[in-house]
């Protein structure tokens, strides 16, 4: 694969893993900007893929941003977005579904509904 994308970027954001609570959602891992990161929640609808932007987030430490989750985010994934351009400012995406708090061992990303 490396050969037909190429190295990924150091600086690329990777989400390791989301904790969800009543109100908010905290996204953990590495590269995040400062500020003026943007979460992503993306969603499948009849079909459709959509997102819905949460704009202008601070993370502490480069590490830890949270969130309140729009209230027309569903389930679908969360993506983290810095104010780089191309896909070396996208991470990974990871899965979401409001309500539930996912248990997500890293480095594997295999979610299970706790």
């Amino acid at each position: 694969m490396q050969s037909l994308y190429g190295v990924a970027s150091a600086t690329k954001p990777v989400i390791s893993g989301i904790v969800t609570s009543l109100g908010s959602v905290t996204i953990n891992g590495t590269n995040f900007g400062a500020t003026n990161n943007q979460v992503w929640f993306t969603q499948s609808t009849a079909g459709a893929l959509t997102s819905v932007v949460v704009s202008g987030v601070s993370s502490v430490g480069g590490t830890s941003i949270t969130v309140t989750p729009p209230a027309n985010s569903g389930p679908g994934d969360i993506l983290v977005k810095t104010s780089g351009s191309g896909g070396a400012s996208l991470s990974n995406a990871w899965p979401y579904a409001p309500g539930t708090a996912p248990v997500c061992p890293s480095p594997y990303n295999l979610c299970f509904p706790s």
